[in-house]
């Protein structure tokens, strides 16, 4: 399922040491190397096969069972990430003696999905984490590696609150019903058109449009035409009026993209624990509030990137747009390797320790559409040729 080459392909192609160690799910271990599976490379995770494998290869997979056993208490819990930590100490950077790493460290994710943002269980994840952070400094100051160690660490998305409302009965309209695929993903929905048909996503959109719940919605820079989807690189506005492109957020993929992504409304509201930001998902009325994903909030395009070592500056704080998708190119150049082109992040390198010269163009645009009564803006920071979308609302003001 995963198409392009991860980090862990690049490096192996450099002849360059890496291992990958999770405490989150299986399917989340697997996406640190795809590959691992089928004999390539080096991926410990203590839920594989229900506990009867922890790692790959087989190899690694025997060690480790005959030396920490298998991990007691599920996945994804508190005694995973505690079983997972101890092997990154004790055997990863004992006896593997990797050039890099990643640790997914899920307990705080799955806390705060589980619990929300700012509750007692998901603070208590994060001072495990903190925790767990402290030992493998220490262990790394031990081993006399403090100078030549690199940290990056980063999460996946920020967090909000989710009530549930019914934000999908533009979908209960008869006539979609064979020809429209739905996939929920919280904040936004993406809906798949049956051969791709022009006019069906324009029925689409324009029910979405007529929703006050509707955020902002993406359809294709071009009308469909030959039962392909089409893009158009550099786009901003859809075919359709009001609508934003496919291009602008990335998401025009001709082999199993959507034709068409609707973001739903979210707010400033605080949760029940007092953070800010409420983003309203799909589903019934009245049911327990939980954070997920997706959406173009700044609750949740917004989250946490912070760098530590003998390659960062020290006591900086940068102002300009990053993105998870600018760690791989950011590890490589660190590493010394060449960059590919097939890579969409950028490196960050305004955050080294020499600084690039000269320094990353950053700009802000914000971009409005209109059709009828809806309008929507969307914001987006540029860095020299990379873009960041920050976030999505209906308008207040027309330009």
């Amino acid at each position: 399922m995963v198409g392009p080459k991860t980090l862990h392909e690049y490096l192996q192609a450099a002849s360059i040491n890496y291992v990958a160690v999770s405490s989150g799910s299986t399917g989340n271990a697997l996406l640190l190397n795809p590959t691992a599976p089928h004999g390539n490379g080096r991926l410990i995770n203590g839920g594989f096969e229900n506990g009867a494998r922890v790692a790959f290869p087989d190899s690694l997979n025997a060690a480790l069972l005959s030396k920490f056993g298998a991990v007691k208490g599920g996945e994804d819990g508190d005694e995973a990430l505690l079983w997972i930590e101890r092997i990154l100490r004790e055997y990863v950077l004992e006896t593997m003696n990797p050039q890099v790493i990643v640790d997914w460290m899920g307990r705080s994710d799955s806390a705060q999905h589980g619990y929300g943002v700012g509750s007692p269980e998901a603070l208590a994840a994060l001072r495990l984490i903190d925790g767990q952070t402290g030992l493998l400094l220490q262990r790394v100051r031990q081993m006399n590696l403090e100078d030549k160690t690199d940290i990056i660490v980063i999460c996946d998305h920020g967090f909000d609150y989710e009530p549930q409302v019914d934000l999908l009965a533009p979908l209960r309209d008869p006539g979609f019903a064979d020809d429209v695929v739905t996939d929920n993903e919280g904040g936004s929905t993406l809906l798949y058109v049956k051969n791709h048909d022009a006019e069906r996503i324009a029925q689409l959109v324009a029910k979405f449009q007529a929703s006050r719940t509707t955020n902002a919605i993406f359809v294709q820079a071009k009308r469909p035409a030959g039962g392909g989807l089409l893009c158009s690189p550099g786009s901003v506005k859809g075919f359709l009026p009001g609508t934003f492109a496919l291009d602008l957020a990335a998401q025009c993929l001709p082999l199993r993209g959507p034709d068409v992504i609707v973001t739903h409304r979210w707010s400033a509201e605080p949760n029940p624990f007092g953070v800010a930001g409420t983003q309203w998902i799909s589903g019934t009325a009245g049911q327990p509030a939980h954070n997920g994903h997706g959406g173009l909030n700044p609750y949740v395009t917004h989250s946490t990137l912070l760098a530590v070592g003998p390659d960062f500056a020290q006591g900086k704080v940068l102002e300009l747009p990053a993105g998870n998708q600018d760690i791989a190119p950011t590890v490589l150049a660190l590493e010394g390797l060449a960059l590919p082109q097939t890579l969409d992040g950028r490196v960050l390198s305004e955050a080294f320790r020499k600084a690039s010269k000269p320094p990353v163009k950053v700009s802000l645009r914000r971009f409005q559409v209109t059709t009828g009564d809806f309008c929507a803006e969307i914001d987006v920071s540029y860095a020299g040729r990379s873009k960041y979308l920050d976030q999505a609302r209906r308008c207040e003001t027309r330009q």
